[in-house]
């Protein structure tokens, strides 16, 4: 749906003075919730966006409005088409609050505005509803996209943000491709990932991923994350496979070296970066979003333990449907932890 709206004569919103900074920008990143807004309701405006965002992790409203819309292109003073896939989000009454089951401490999106007034302010909370502090968005008008993301510096973690544009009542800021990390500071690093910055601006067959995922898959175009949580140091690792093709068969497995000089090769419609001695550490189904969590001693199933060094993590999965390459399969980006 394409989205035509003029000013609509409503009062600026007042933004109170900025806080002390609780909050420290960082790049992009890969986290352990992702939102490109593929499967919601694209029809209407509502309070909320339909169905809740993240996999039902949290919500996106514009508090006392009905101004939440999922589009597919939105022209105001300019026109916003999708970052990746085929929807993204934009306020056309109000600005934008997202709310979190748990903390969160990181979060990033890429930011858009066709009002033809740049910039937008954010506003961190904590659990209590307590202000952490605010920053500034980067969003030139010039409705292309701009990642925007910080981390939590305070220790209590983002339960609340809003997003409050410089038009208006706050709104005409659209978000796309939005990233939270629920699990605090990774215990090991993301590498080999399906994107410009590791080497694949196209993908496999014209089907990149976003930052820090696998290549794009027919039922994700953002494609599949792997994230862990747990530590090395009593083997309570658990790997994150988020964002595969719902309920299908899955496999983690384990490598002694990256693959492709670091960049990964071509295996499927995805890439190949664990190499070497690869193990396989647990296989099973993808859930209803297409997550699946290991349940196994990580360390133990793959034969390793503290002071063996590095080992490379990665996902397989099977696309039986909607294939872009045609192979009926995928993976993830990679994973390191130091053992």
């Amino acid at each position: 749906m394409r989205t035509s709206n003029g000013a609509l004569g409503l009062t600026l919103l007042l933004l109170s003075p900025a806080w002390a900074l609780a909050q420290k920008p960082i790049g992009p990143f890969s986290g352990t919730h992702a939102e490109g807004f593929e499967t919601q309701a694209s029809q209407g405006f509502h309070a909320c966006v339909p169905e809740g965002v993240f996999g039902g992790f949290g919500e996106l409203c514009t508090p006392g409005h009905t101004g939440a819309l999922i589009t597919t292109g939105w022209t105001y003073v300019c026109t916003v088409d999708e970052h990746t896939g085929a929807r993204f989000f934009g306020s056309a009454y109000g600005h934008a609050a997202l709310s979190f089951v748990s903390p969160v401490h990181r979060f990033g999106a890429w930011f858009a505005t066709n009002s033809g007034i740049p910039g937008a302010t954010l506003r961190f909370f904590d659990e209590n509803d307590a202000l952490l502090g605010t920053a500034i968005a980067t969003v030139p008008a010039d409705c292309g996209w701009h990642w925007n993301g910080w981390m939590d510096d305070s220790g209590a973690g983002f339960s609340r943000i809003e997003i409050v544009g410089n038009e208006q009542t706050g709104a005409y800021v659209q978000l796309d491709d939005l990233v939270v990390d629920a699990d605090g500071p990774q215990p090991g690093t993301v590498l080999c990932a399906c994107d410009a910055a590791s080497g694949w601006p196209s993908g496999v067959c014209g089907n990149p991923g976003a930052e820090g995922r696998g290549c794009g898959s027919g039922t994700n175009p953002a494609g599949c994350s792997l994230l862990a949580s747990g530590s090395t140091l009593d083997d309570s690792i658990v790997l994150h496979a988020q964002g595969a093709a719902p309920g299908q068969f899955g496999l983690h497995f384990q490598g002694t070296r990256i693959s492709g000089l670091g960049a990964g090769v071509p295996f499927g419609d995805g890439l190949r970066c664990a190499g070497g001695d690869v193990v396989r550490v647990e296989t099973g189904l993808t859930d209803a979003a297409g997550d699946h969590s290991t349940g196994v001693r990580v360390g133990a199933a793959g034969g390793v333990e503290i002071g063996d060094g590095a080992r490379i993590y990665q996902f397989w999965y099977r696309t039986p449907t909607s294939s872009p390459c045609g192979s009926g399969f995928n993976t993830s980006n990679a994973y390191e932890l130091v053992w």
